[in-house]
């Protein structure tokens, strides 16, 4: 109700914009036959006084600017389309270490080895102090180039005129505070005011401006960032594995804008902690009010609830917080030029709220993350899943010629039980056997023409599935086919199925993709052309027998033509990583390294933000630069098949 709220706009400053920052979510329509309202959205840019700025199609939300002058029109075309559900106010957001840290059992896996090493917790706040000399430097060590802060990122509309203020700089001191908390070297106090979680990479994602305040928008642009990376794209390794925000506004039932975003984060795989706010009883803030998030509530030094800490329950009457933490007079990291809380000295100042109890729980969790992959045999510890997926080159394989039509036509047809040609081991079980459909699913113990694509994993069926390209597809007789056909030849041996020009229901424009199988386990998606398909609301990924677990490449998310995504089985079994050679590249000169590995690889270069991989088989090529990648980079093999010959062939070349 704050769009009517005149005394909140007024406190708020709304009414000095030229223009009144709405958000809109949008539901799909349970018949996804006639498709999803994001299209609707769309053209309401065309729309007399409404300008669209974001679209957020995981979350059903979109951002809009309402131009003032002409808001009867706008409100008009906004009334009169039926894929909107609610307009939401854009609102601004607020701000909601020696003996906490020991609190919560912090150093008795620090005794244990464990520092957050490895982990990457993206704090979405006022900005971080890189300089500051607890979260400059991984190690602290002057003579190895480690920065703590590994992205930098501001989210920040200053003028809400598409023009940032371009900095990543934390003016005001909140976030510092917070990403020290959760992962501080401690170094500027000899140690005593060290983080939960020291070794922890930080990523630094501006959302909140020089007053402690920011835009719904703003925030939600922040987590999809820290969900999916810089491509996107979610599992290619570029995103953060833990979220911590300490920021809120007024209690809601959890289906707000933020809520929603919060949510999708988790559906991505990310741990996301969230301050419960500093207001009492029955008041729990967005988004710690979402369903799935780690609300996080206060507690003094004495292990007793915060007086302010806020409770639940929820408007919908759930239980929250789920957990509490110090936010007491928590003394950490203060920004240069800044002087928020009481100051202890001039690096350090102390502070209260859920604010400083959430960063405790997001290094926890870092502690966590490390120790169970430390846990996990093998040596693919990226996630709790049985595969990893990887973008990789497009290379079409001819399926057509001297393939098999599959014989289904029209709308939710399926194959019959088609000879794979080998044992394809699939989440650790052997088929010989496979179904695929129209909707371009592929099952292994039963037949599936369900057209209604759900986010993996469900346990609802179907389950024991491959879905390169799951929806509500069409396959015209005369137009367009399926086809499906064994190379025994190749090592390892290929079955592949070819969706040839098929259309998603109630759209005009074809699509081609085809998915392979190897006898090796893995499995390879390649869209030729699927951009103009229409509404992107396709599921991509796999899912065991029981929806118990699965790995999810794609949920309603636009797709590139000419694109490949491979699914690789993680190695399992005792020991440590078994490298296949390694590189030590000299300090002296930036270099240029190319491989080509036969069975399929996995790169492991020193600061890079992730790992590259190479298919089977293919050529990759990179820049090292001095004194950034310096260092041993490490080659792994990634076949699982142990008497597959290596091949690697390594070509360093100086640029200088």
């Amino acid at each position: 109700m704050e769009l009517f709220n005149i005394d909140y706009l007024l406190e708020e400053g709304y009414d000095n914009l030229g223009f009144i920052p709405v958000i809109m979510t949008f539901e799909s329509i349970p018949d996804r036959k006639k498709g999803i309202g994001a299209r609707g959205i769309m053209g309401l840019d065309k729309a007399r006084g409404i300008k669209i700025s974001n679209i957020h199609e995981k979350i059903g939300v979109a951002a809009a600017r309402l131009d003032k002058e002409d808001t009867g029109y706008a409100f008009n075309s906004l009334q009169a389309n039926k894929d909107i559900s609610k307009i939401w106010l854009d609102k601004k957001r607020h701000i909601s270490l020696s003996d906490s840290v020991p609190l919560i059992g912090a150093p008795t896996l620090w005794a244990q080895g464990y520092s957050g090493s490895g982990v990457k917790i993206a704090i979405l706040d006022t900005g971080i102090d890189a300089t500051h000399p607890d979260l400059d430097d991984i190690d602290d060590n002057p003579l190895t180039n480690d920065p703590k802060v590994q992205v930098q990122r501001n989210f920040v509309d200053w003028t809400y005129t598409d023009i940032s203020d371009n900095t990543t700089n934390d003016l005001f001191g909140h976030g510092t505070h917070v990403a020290s908390i959760a992962a501080g070297t401690g170094k500027a106090s000899g140690g005593l005011y060290r983080g939960v979680a020291p070794g922890a990479d930080l990523w630094n994602l501006r959302v909140l401006n020089k007053y402690g305040s920011g835009y719904d928008s703003w925030i939600i642009n922040g987590i999809n960032y820290a969900a999916y990376g810089a491509d996107g794209i979610p599992h290619t390794g570029d995103e953060a594995d833990i979220i911590s925000m300490s920021l809120g506004g007024g209690p809601t039932d959890g289906d707000d804008p933020l809520s929603r975003a919060v949510n999708n984060a988790i559906d991505a795989g990310v741990v996301v902690t969230i301050a419960a706010g500093n207001c009492g009883n029955f008041c729990i803030s967005t988004p710690g009010a979402a369903d799935k998030v780690i609300t996080v509530g206060a507690t003094d030094k004495s292990d007793n609830l915060a007086w302010f800490s806020s409770r639940g329950p929820t408007l919908d009457y759930r239980v929250k917080p789920d957990v509490a933490a110090p936010g007491v007079n928590i003394v950490a990291a203060m920004a240069s030029g800044t002087s928020m809380g009481s100051p202890v000295n001039s690096y350090y100042t102390s502070a209260s709220g859920t604010s400083m109890s959430t960063p405790h729980v997001a290094g926890a969790a870092a502690l966590i993350l490390q120790k169970a992959k430390d846990s996990i045999p093998g040596w693919i510890l990226e996630t709790p899943q049985h595969y990893n997926a990887f973008p990789v080159s497009y290379n079409w394989i001819d399926g057509i010629t001297g393939g098999t039509s599959g014989g289904i036509y029209g709308d939710d047809a399926a194959t019959g039980a088609i000879d794979v040609g080998f044992n394809f081991t699939f989440y650790g079980k052997n088929y010989s056997k496979l179904y695929f459909s129209t909707n371009g699913l592929i099952t292994f113990d039963n037949l599936s023409i369900i057209y209604g694509n759900v986010p993996i994993p469900n346990p609802a069926q179907p389950n024991n599935f491959i879905a390169p390209f799951w929806d509500d597809l069409n396959v015209v007789n005369g137009t367009g086919d399926t086809y499906y056909k064994l190379d025994a030849i190749s090592n390892p041996k290929k079955f592949i199925i070819t969706w040839k020009n098929v259309y998603r229901l109630g759209y005009s424009n074809p699509a081609t993709l085809q998915a392979v199988l190897f006898s090796n386990g893995s499995f390879l998606f390649q869209y030729q052309n699927v951009s103009n398909i229409g509404v992107f609301d396709q599921t991509i990924g796999a899912e065991n027998s029981d929806g118990s677990e699965g790995i999810q490449y794609v949920y309603s998310y636009p797709l590139a033509d000419q694109s490949a995504v491979m699914f690789l089985p993680k190695i399992t079994g005792p020991g440590k990583p078994k490298y296949v050679k390694n590189v030590l590249i000299s300090t002296a000169k930036d270099l240029s390294l190319s491989v080509y590995e036969q069975g399929g690889g996995r790169i492991q270069i020193p600061n890079a933000s992730r790992d590259r991989i190479i298919a089977d088989p293919a050529t990759v090529s990179f820049k090292i630069i001095k004194g950034i990648n310096t260092g041993v980079i490490t080659f792994y093999n990634l076949n699982t098949t142990s008497s597959r010959t290596l091949n690697f062939n390594v070509a360093v070349r100086d640029l200088s």
